[in-house]
């Protein structure tokens, strides 16, 4: 498996704290199946936090420290976007933290109460310059959570969706992971990743994730949200996504209870 959001780096942001620390992250990751992770620091445009230069000696660093412990685990790197944080003059920088260094992917989050006005601009920017958004973690988001068809008009204006593995096996609370679940069933998720912090908070759950999401859509599309699509991004690859459906509530309450919680009691 490919994870393509990972907060692994020790002492960037608010992952780890220390390299020993990034080191069990690393070894939980791989017991669980994963070959390759994306280094993906929170992203601050202009600071001195989490610039290129820094994020990459920190991957080289990190990568080295894997070799000498014989740990298969290969990382790359990348950044977490904060999209509000961003103004025209940012986009005109290009100064992009895309996944793999590709410039074809980059992953981005917006707050967790509402999705940002005029979001459909923004994504029309990265469009323009060849960068095709990945939305992280759609499902922790208050106004998907209540009409989960919010994220259809994100996926159409051509962004991508990311689903956490926590989020999935039920971390991060019933609304959450109901949530995740319809965006797997609806076709309105890409990536199934671990958005990994520490072995308490959001620890590597790819595994256990990949196995429900086997349960609800099939071992095919689950292998696809965890290698195939992860594997183009990380080589820059167009990605082909089989059109997104639109939830209804009330049959989607019918279809949730038969596709999810039927097989839990069978």
């Amino acid at each position: 498996m490919i994870d393509i959001h990972a907060h692994i780096l020790a002492g960037i942001d608010d992952g780890p704290r220390r390299w020993d620390d990034s080191i069990k992250l690393a070894e939980r990751a791989v017991q669980s199946g994963v070959t390759s992770v994306v280094a993906t620091p929170h992203y601050q445009y202009g600071a001195e936090l989490n610039n290129h230069e820094k994020v990459e000696s920190k991957v080289t660093y990190f990568q080295n420290l894997l070799k000498e412990r014989d740990i298969p685990l290969q990382v790359l790197s990348g950044g977490e976007v904060l999209v509000n944080a961003y103004h025209r003059e940012t986009f005109k920088s290009k100064d992009f933290p895309t996944l793999n260094k590709t410039g074809k992917y980059i992953l981005i989050e917006f707050p967790m109460n509402a999705i940002p006005a005029n979001f459909d601009e923004t994504i029309f920017s990265f469009r323009v310059m060849g960068i095709t958004p990945i939305i992280a973690h759609p499902e922790r988001n208050r106004e998907i959570i209540q009409e989960p068809n919010a994220i259809l008009k994100i996926i159409e204006s051509g962004a991508l969706t990311q689903v956490n593995a926590c989020s999935l096996v039920g971390k991060q609370g019933w609304r959450v992971m109901r949530t995740a679940e319809i965006l797997l069933l609806q076709n309105m998720a890409h990536f199934l990743a671990s958005d990994m912090h520490s072995l308490l908070s959001r620890s590597p759950e790819l595994a256990k994730a990949r196995r429900k999401a086997e349960l609800l859509i099939g071992s095919q599309a689950a292998q696809r949200l965890v290698h195939d699509n992860p594997r183009k991004v990380l080589s820059g690859q167009i990605l082909t996504m089989e059109k997104p459906h639109k939830y209804n509530r009330m049959f989607g309450l019918l279809g949730h209870i038969k596709q999810v919680l039927l097989p839990r009691f069978g």
